[in-house]
């Protein structure tokens, strides 16, 4: 393994073998994301779609998830960013005197904000650091709308999955369907007319908040047009990228039709285990800071017990 990059500052007179490297625990910006991705095989996870599509809810659900115990077959191995994923999932929590759970919105013109995940594979050796933006829906209509704009998302080039969030709640209403779809369509073609993503990006079209359509019944206009977009986006773009695949997600339920976090795991093995970047990259992962919680010293035992038992 090797040794922490150096991703805080320093006191320029303290000898460099003598610092010690504490991480604030908020969000990544693009220096320290790319000090993690040189210094890790990290899957790097660009998630996208307008304001209220469930970007952050998704993000905010894997995490909540994790503290539930092993999910999709994979167990909490430490975060960079602790801190900054319980501030966005406050507002779920009965602390936060809420009647309905909710989550913070990635608040507009924010900086680029990259949150940390490190999970292990039962019954692997090492374990994988995945780093997912967190960006403002106003960023993306700017990418689908301007070319400079999209080519000053450099993640995009370096990122392993694009999942493009549709807003399955629009696509109930008849008058919000049509702008849906063209969002999505939109920004995918100004990623690959760009250059930015192509034959080495594994994207997902991610329907959102299924639960409300799951119980609308087979014939259900709603459902028809679902399928209809997964025909128009795929015969656009099914060649020009590394695959295009098409899931439905409920990150937080508002109903009991589907359970909490629906699609999340089969989604989550999706980004851990597929990269057309990294299909023989070694052994080597982040150095994480001690366990300073009681969440991560609970979780470090169970890792511990689980590989003495394997």
């Amino acid at each position: 393994m090797t040794d922490a990059p150096d991703l805080a500052p320093t006191d320029p007179e303290v000898p460099r073998e003598g610092r010690v490297v504490l991480h604030a625990g908020f969000e990544l910006d693009a220096e320290t994301v790319s000090a993690v991705s040189r210094q890790a095989w990290a899957r790097v996870i660009l998630i996208a779609g307008p304001e209220g599509s469930g970007k952050t809810t998704l993000l905010t659900s894997l995490y909540e998830s994790f503290q539930r115990g092993t999910f999709a077959n994979y167990s909490f191995a430490g975060s960079l960013t602790l801190p900054a994923f319980e501030r966005l999932a406050h507002h779920s929590r009965i602390v936060s005197q809420r009647g309905v759970p909710e989550t913070e919105r990635t608040p507009p013109g924010e900086r680029r904000r990259y949150l940390h995940l490190r999970l292990k594979r039962a019954m692997a050796h090492e374990p994988r650091d995945v780093l997912f933006t967190d960006l403002a829906g106003e960023q993306f209509r700017l990418v689908s709308d301007s070319e400079d704009e999209c080519k000053r998302l450099t993640v995009a080039k370096r990122a392993d999955h694009l999942a493009v969030l549709i807003d399955g709640q629009k696509l109930i209403d008849l008058d919000a369907r049509g702008g849906a779809q063209n969002d999505a369509r939109r920004l995918i073609r100004s990623l690959v007319d760009s250059a930015m993503i192509g034959g080495q990006t594994f994207v997902q079209v991610l329907f959102s908040k299924w639960d409300l359509l799951a119980g609308l019944g087979d014939g259900a206009e709603a459902l028809k047009y679902a399928l209809n977009i997964e025909k128009v986006l795929g015969e656009a773009f099914g060649d020009r990228v590394g695959s295009m695949r098409f899931m439905r997600i409920a990150a937080r339920p508002q109903s009991t039709a589907v359970p909490f976090a629906y699609g999340l795991p089969d989604l989550l093995r999706l980004w851990c285990e597929d990269s057309l970047f990294m299909s023989n990259e070694p052994s080597r992962s982040v150095r994480m800071p001690a366990a300073v919680t009681e969440f991560e010293r609970f979780e470090a035992r169970q890792l511990r017990e689980r590989s003495v038992d394997g």
